[in-house]
């Protein structure tokens, strides 16, 4: 008598996109190239102003292509990524897998094959993520970040190295709906806001392998970075951070004397954005929240003074 072969493990892409109607057709090609292809595709147009552009090219991608996976567009008002990504979630059907694919990404082939042959030897994996090589368009620098130590020491790894993750990882379904999703009041950062809680979910495997390429200042203006729409955005960022790291919890999975030099990092650069903008006010508040860190550090107190 044989053994009933094993049940497929699905898998939900969401891809938000807002006046990318270029770009997104190349994310969109990575997957139709996948060796193991997704269940289910939802496309979110974050309330794009390109005399929805952006959306008809993915429906006419959809009609052309044919993939052989479901596949739909839906649009929204622009709430930001965050809602973006949740009403993509709530839309797809309930597979025990997603990802939040990020429309100037690029998937290797084998991605979600080998990133569900992981999850395979470990039933009790929350999330699986492989690395990522970020690529200038404009200068042609590359920059590879290996993600091996999500697998190691997942806290203190999401600490030292800023991640936007989404696009390189598969998630837990169930334990993303438990978190309630991305925070949509969060317009950067909101990586981070999701990605420390589920590291106390269980372990956190790395898929070596070739790297998911994220595209930067591509030709034809279409990059428009999310965080950088924000001259605030380190302080956006050391807000999350400190809320965070504040909760006891999350607090004692990370090394001590990293917290307290990352933190410093955050609210000083957060100073430094807010000082070079002439908000001088409030550049003085972020540079004595530094100082809680590193009271004794000479340019902070410096730079405090000049406020």
């Amino acid at each position: 008598m044989t053994d009933a072969p094993k049940r497929r493990e699905t898998v939900l892409i969401v891809i938000p996109v807002r006046n990318r109607p270029r770009l997104v057709l190349k994310t969109l090609d990575t997957l139709l190239a996948q060796t193991h292809p997704p269940d289910e595709l939802v496309v979110v147009d974050d309330g794009s102003t390109d005399d929805d552009e952006t959306a008809q090219s993915v429906e006419a991608w959809i009609r052309d292509r044919a993939p052989a996976f479901p596949a739909g567009v839906v649009r929204q008002a622009h709430g930001g990524l965050s809602s973006a990504r949740n009403t993509g979630f709530a839309a797809g059907g309930r597979t025990e897998w997603v990802s939040c694919l990020d429309s100037d990404a690029l998937w290797p082939p084998d991605l979600l094959a080998r990133c569900l042959a992981a999850a395979e030897r470990s039933p009790d994996a929350v999330a699986v993520t492989a690395d990522q090589r970020f690529v200038d368009g404009s200068t042609g620098e590359e920059l590879l970040q290996d993600a091996s130590g999500m697998e190691t020491e997942p806290a203190n790894w999401l600490l030292r190295n800023e991640p936007c993750l989404c696009s390189c990882t598969l998630f837990r379904s169930d334990l993303v709906r438990a978190q309630g999703g991305f925070d949509e009041q969060l317009f950067t950062g909101e990586d981070i806001q999701l990605l420390f809680p589920l590291t106390l979910e269980g372990p956190w495997l790395h898929s070596p392998g070739e790297p998911v390429v994220y595209q930067r200042d591509t030709p034809g203006g279409e990059d428009a970075n999310n965080s950088r729409r924000f001259e605030d955005r380190f302080r956006r960022w050391a807000r999350i951070y400190d809320a965070l790291l504040a909760r006891p919890d999350l607090r004692a999975t990370v090394d001590p004397t990293l917290r307290k030099e990352r933190l410093w990092y955050f609210w000083y650069e957060a100073g430094e954005e807010l000082f070079v903008a002439r908000n001088r006010t409030e550049a003085r508040g972020c540079f004595a929240r530094a100082l809680r860190y590193k009271p004794l550090h000479r340019k902070t107190w410096s730079r405090w003074a000049k406020c």
